[in-house]
């Protein structure tokens, strides 16, 4: 009897812990950015996506994340395409696996037609430096707080810099504006 009671009340407060972390999860998922070129989307599912973009450079890498308390750790997850090629020393097929250019790990590699000498050559886009996975390192560890998304530096503390975003603002009395190294959270439009 007693027994029956202890598991009863060890389930409903189970549940009733899930509930209040799917609620705290519920306000963090959404879409951040930040002054540097840099976007998060925590998505309802567990995972991310982040991109960086600036001019003609475009970086993602993509994963899963988990939220404890207030702290959302990321865990990046490289996808990688196989190519298949002749191996001229022992004459045999190889297998060889390289980063993906998109987010479906295929067999081949994303590539363009390009012509040289008027002979046709295929040149993989990650030599062209228009799009690679995971250029920049991003941060494993996030603390949210007031709609902001703040790093957690290796050492467990807040990373409060402050930095010159990619283009220059001009303050109005002279002087370029820095700005912090946060998350923003953008508003559900």
């Amino acid at each position: 009897m007693v027994m029956k009671m202890f598991l009863k009340t060890a389930g409903f407060v189970a549940i009733l812990i899930s509930t209040f972390n799917l609620a705290g999860q519920d306000k963090i998922i959404g879409h951040y950015y930040d002054h540097f070129g840099n976007q998060l989307r925590l998505k309802e599912d567990s995972t991310f996506l982040h991109t960086f973009q600036f001019d003609l450079v475009y970086s993602w890498i993509s994963g899963k994340f988990k939220i404890q308390e207030d702290t959302v750790y990321l865990h990046a997850r490289l996808v990688f395409d196989t190519i298949r090629y002749m191996d001229q020393s022992t004459n045999s097929m190889m297998d060889s696996i390289i980063l993906s250019m998109d987010q479906i790990p295929n067999s081949g590699f994303d590539s363009v037609d390009t012509y040289y000498n008027g002979i046709r050559k295929r040149l993989c886009v990650a030599e062209t430096g228009l799009q690679n996975q995971n250029i920049f390192p991003i941060p494993e560890k996030l603390l949210y707080k007031n709609r902001k998304l703040m790093q957690i530096t290796k050492e467990g503390k807040l990373h409060k810099a402050r930095n010159y975003p990619m283009w220059p603002v001009r303050r109005r009395f002279g002087g370029l504006k820095k700005y912090h190294t946060w998350y923003l959270k953008k508003n559900p439009s």
